[in-house]
């Protein structure tokens, strides 16, 4: 028969254990969370300056078809992040738009949906424009 020290050994161990499973749960869920984080902030259109001065043609060769055109000139970009959404908007200064528009000002942001706000916005205009 055990003693009674061999049982509290034995129950300290597998109180270890389980210390030591909820532990790296914790760092599991911990890094999952900075991962999600990441993919949510990092944004998948390219910087707006390197798109300013581009056709229309061009533009839309890298980024694919538009989401969305208001008749004001301006064709809108989007990508879902599940609890965000990265925007990007293209300015023309002719309307319709043709494959050889030029791009004029080009903005940026992610759309916090359930905050109903826009941040880290960036944006950029062609000078003299």
């Amino acid at each position: 028969m055990p003693s009674l020290r061999q049982s509290l050994e034995k129950a300290s161990d597998g109180n270890r254990d389980l210390k030591a499973a909820v532990r790296l749960a914790g760092i599991l869920i911990l890094l999952a969370i900075v991962a999600l984080a990441f993919w949510v902030v990092i944004s998948p259109f390219p910087e707006p300056s390197t798109l300013t001065g581009r056709s229309f043609a061009s533009v839309a060769s890298q980024l694919g078809p538009s989401t969305g055109a208001l008749p004001d000139k301006l064709f809108e970009w989007e990508v879902s992040r599940g609890v965000a959404v990265w925007t990007l908007e293209a300015s023309y200064v002719t309307w319709p738009v043709q494959l050889g528009s030029v791009t004029v000002r080009i903005k940026r942001c992610l759309w916090i949906k359930w905050a109903g706000m826009s941040v880290l916005c960036r944006s950029a205009t062609v000078v003299g424009s």
